[in-house]
């Protein structure tokens, strides 16, 4: 996304608030720091800080949550604000410290596969708590060859995963299944995603 629509986005922030109140998960929420949006840093800041206020000020929303080169950031957000929510670190890419303050946190990870194409992606898979882990893709974002994944390219994961994880392949489908049940439940699911 340019840095001119997360502008222009920013001002439908009352439109976004509106909407939490009617959802129980709200995604792709967060920060980016990368180079080519730092001279929105504090626009996201903002609009992210006004997000994770809300959800709370309603008893608690699931949170997809993006964080790339942000990742303190958002994780002092976290921290300051999140009490009922439940916040799932979508393609978590810090550092280790960064992801024992994220675990200790309490935070979920949504993991995909592009971020196990790297080494750096497996090494943190193995530090995260395996009843925290959910499979996704980031499509449309991603890409394979003939498109964009579909929501079943999750599971293209399964093989990095088990061998990461060291257990088998149905193991660890066994495990992305509970982990999706207890999440749902933890959330009191029923409500439509924004």
């Amino acid at each position: 996304m340019h840095p001119e629509i997360i502008e222009k986005k920013s001002g439908e922030r009352e439109l976004l608030m509106a909407c939490i109140q009617k959802a129980q998960f709200i995604g792709e929420v967060g920060m980016d720091g990368s180079i080519q949006y730092q001279n929105t840093i504090s626009l996201q800041e903002s609009v992210f800080n006004d997000v994770l206020m809300e959800c709370e000020r309603v008893g608690g929303r699931v949170l997809s949550i993006h964080s790339r080169n942000a990742a303190d950031r958002v994780l002092d957000l976290v921290e300051q604000h999140i009490r009922s929510s439940i916040p799932v670190l979508h393609w978590f890419s810090g550092t280790v410290k960064e992801t024992q303050r994220a675990i200790s946190l309490g935070c979920w990870f949504s993991i995909g596969p592009a971020m196990l194409f790297g080494a750096k992606g497996r090494r943190l898979l193995k530090l995260l708590p395996q009843d925290k882990v959910l499979p996704e893709t980031d499509g449309p974002f991603t890409q394979k060859r003939n498109g964009p994944l579909m929501p079943w390219d999750s599971l293209t994961i399964v093989r990095t995963v088990a061998s990461t994880w060291d257990t088998t392949e149905k193991e660890v489908c066994h495990r992305f299944k509970l982990n999706l049940s207890n999440l749902l439940k933890i959330s009191g699911d029923g409500m439509k995603a924004v």
